[in-house]
């Protein structure tokens, strides 16, 4: 599972030939979720309220990445 970027509690990843719609992994301690690239809405699991606003904040600044990211390891030609 390639990670994208740690930051402090909270590590980013997205799946190889994971399943749509595009997403990304959020894990660290307390949190365990799948937040869409596009929308930003959480999908599954567990964000504590505390850690929310950072997290979505920095996916919506790196949106571009994930997406790049998502393209990569799940749109193989």
């Amino acid at each position: 599972m390639p990670r994208i970027v740690a930051l402090g509690n909270w590590v980013i990843y997205i799946y190889p030939d994971d399943h749509a719609p595009p997403h990304f992994h959020v894990r660290g301690a307390g949190l365990d979720a799948q937040i869409e690239i596009e929308s930003l809405q959480v999908l599954r699991g567990c964000i504590p309220r505390n850690d929310l606003p950072g997290i979505l904040a920095w996916a919506a600044e790196n949106k571009a990445l994930l997406i790049e990211k998502w393209k990569a390891f799940n749109e193989r030609g």
